[in-house]
């Protein structure tokens, strides 16, 4: 009986000892505020995977910063579980550039309506059209181009059912589909706080005199492009060499880093182990809309190589010297 009085003890220290281990282990495997395990994936195809974002469970900082790589030969990258492609992630600026969204309404059809949605992930269609953080500035500016005769298209913040912007096409045998037959609308007019739930509502005008028949007779399509990485001359270049703009053109994303209600910079280096900028060599810079009407609205933030460094500033040893003249 007094060897198992002595026992009981030894045991219980052994399997208390146990569980601590295997808590311990499990918690480093789940730990994704630091650089993702080594046999994560780095690459998708041709693009690089630098973390936050991760393929694959325990490789990326949350959920919400979950990529997928499809299997077929021609590797295509995708934001979670969306149908929105991903084709690189800027750590330096914070944006993702993206395959260009687009609506585009049928020949037959005379309305479409078209949503576009990242409601609860940490990204933005336009977080203000002069992302600026101290005295770093980033630039952005998503706007959506309309081409086809005679349609009048509407942007719609789908969060509030308000119109962004709005722009009509008209064609007539004077008026072809390159001089006439284009709009633009534009989100620096997006008055709403969080940017993240899109809208585009496509109707077919009806016209009282002759057209060419090849022009009424056109689709209508919108695409969201950012301007900054492609100019109106050469987006008009394009819809002359394919008939349409469904080419491989590009629009931007900004992401940030939101951690449990910790939204601001403040906030999240109260808790060292959470906060995500993990190089010592970065900055932390608050998320905020340009625009005067939600300046106190502040989402999440970004870290950055600090002047005079590039790279990853997520990881610990992310960030090195390098180009300055990359940020300007």
């Amino acid at each position: 009986m007094e060897l198992v009085e002595v026992l009981l003890p030894v045991l219980l220290i052994v399997a208390l000892t146990a569980t601590v281990a295997s808590a311990g282990n499990h918690s480093s495997l789940q730990d994704i505020t630091t650089a993702p395990p080594s046999n994560c994936p780095n690459s998708c195809g041709n693009i690089t995977i630098k973390f936050p974002f991760g393929i694959g469970h325990g490789c990326y900082r949350s959920a919400r910063f979950n990529l997928t790589c499809s299997d077929n030969n021609s590797s295509r990258l995708f934001l979670g579980n969306t149908t929105i492609e991903v084709l690189e992630i800027d750590t330096n600026q914070g944006f993702m550039y993206i395959k260009s969204l687009n609506a585009t309404l049928d020949v037959a059809d005379n309305y479409k309506s078209t949503s576009f949605d990242l409601k609860n992930l940490p990204y933005s269609f336009n977080l203000g059209t002069n992302y600026q953080f101290g005295n770093y500035g980033w630039t952005m500016n998503n706007i959506w181009h309309v081409t086809g005769c005679s349609a009048a298209a509407y942007l719609i913040d789908a969060a509030t059912d308000t119109i962004i912007d709005s722009c009509s096409t008209l064609c007539s045998p004077t008026v072809n589909l390159t001089s006439g037959g284009n709009c633009t609308m534009h989100l620096h007019n997006w008055k709403a706080k969080n940017r993240t739930s899109l809208e585009v509502r496509l109707v077919r005008l009806n016209q009282t005199y002759e057209v060419d028949s090849n022009m009424s007779a056109s689709s209508i399509t919108a695409i969201m492009y950012d301007s900054y990485r492609l100019t109106d001359e050469e987006l008009v270049q394009e819809l002359l060499m394919q008939g349409n703009i469904k080419g491989e053109l590009n629009a931007t994303l900004v992401w940030y880093v939101d951690d449990d209600n910790r939204t601001t910079c403040a906030q999240a280096k109260n808790n060292t182990a959470t906060y995500a900028c993990r190089c010592s060599s970065s900055d932390c810079f608050d998320a905020f809309p340009s625009d005067e009407d939600n300046k106190n609205y502040i989402p999440g933030y970004l870290c950055r190589c600090s002047l005079s460094y590039s790279g990853n500033p997520y990881e610990a040893k992310g960030c090195y010297l390098g180009d300055i003249s990359l940020f300007f």
